[in-house]
């Protein structure tokens, strides 16, 4: 057998390198990336937090979102985790349209938990963006057709300078389960 290109002798290295250069990019994706719903996952958050942190100001007003499905449990053991997976991934749509045309990242944190981090300016900013994602579940429930429904809750935490990411999200989280 003879090899291809031999009168080439740095296409073997070349393409080796290429495969090289594919695979580590591949692996890269997998650690940042939910493997399931392929959004962010929370490896993301702390220097996406740095770095929109730096910019928040007058104009800029950061908020932190955390989205927790309601029921979650509930579709799995009743249609099975495939189904649950299917709802995750459609979870992670919603979060995604919704967060579409802001400065905005959704991460999947945890099994059945997202969160939301950009900016939204203005006071009744978040509080309208929490009513579009509670919205945007009701229309899904409605419009999708499936034997499961999507309900979530919403809670969120603004920006305020010198705070750290733990402590908005856990002040998201108190909001969230009151």
């Amino acid at each position: 057998m003879t090899m291809p290109f031999t009168a080439m002798p740095g296409t073997w290295p070349c393409a080796a390198v290429a495969v090289i250069l594919i695979y580590m990019d591949d692996q890269d994706n997998e650690i940042v990336r939910d493997s399931l719903t392929g959004l962010n996952n929370r490896k993301t958050l702390s220097a996406t937090f740095a770095e929109y942190s730096r910019k928040t100001g007058a104009a800029e007003d950061l908020d932190i979102f955390v989205i927790d499905l309601n029921d979650f449990k509930k579709i799995n053991d009743t249609f099975g985790h495939p189904t649950g997976d299917e709802a995750l991934v459609k979870t992670a749509d919603i979060l995604r349209e919704a967060a579409e045309n802001r400065k905005a990242v959704v991460a999947r944190t945890g099994g059945d938990e997202f969160l939301v981090m950009g900016f939204f300016p203005g006071e009744d900013a978040p509080e309208a963006f929490r009513k579009d994602l509670k919205e945007r579940f009701a229309r899904f429930n409605r419009e999708e057709g499936r034997p499961y429904r999507l309900d979530a809750e919403v809670g969120f935490a603004p920006y305020k300078p010198g705070a750290a990411l733990s402590e908005l999200i856990d002040e998201a989280d108190e909001m969230l389960y009151r």
